[in-house]
């Protein structure tokens, strides 16, 4: 099972962004994860060191933060967490 899919098995033990951050990072320690590979559209068959985040950043991170909104299990609650922590971190 992937990460993102034990996420959503256990979202309703959640109920805000940062449970779930915790709950994010438990799991990845569990499993061992300490980077997670970055996809930026580059054609390269070997990824390079610059082709991973580390696993706490990546938590906090936007990246995390739209794979989560893209997947269909996402539920409201969620969604607007993120939106309110994003928007959270913009400057007026």
């Amino acid at each position: 099972m992937t990460i993102i899919d034990t996420i959503f098995a256990n979202i309703d033990r959640l109920s805000t962004l940062d449970q779930l951050q915790a709950f994010t990072r438990q799991e990845l320690n569990r499993r061992h994860i300490n980077a997670i590979a970055e996809y930026r559209g580059t054609t390269s068959e070997e990824p390079d060191d610059e082709d991973y985040i580390d696993a706490e950043e990546w938590v906090e991170s936007r990246a995390f933060y739209r794979t989560l909104l893209a997947d269909p299990r996402c539920p409201d609650w969620l969604q607007k967490d993120i939106v309110w922590r994003v928007l959270g971190e913009e400057e007026y």
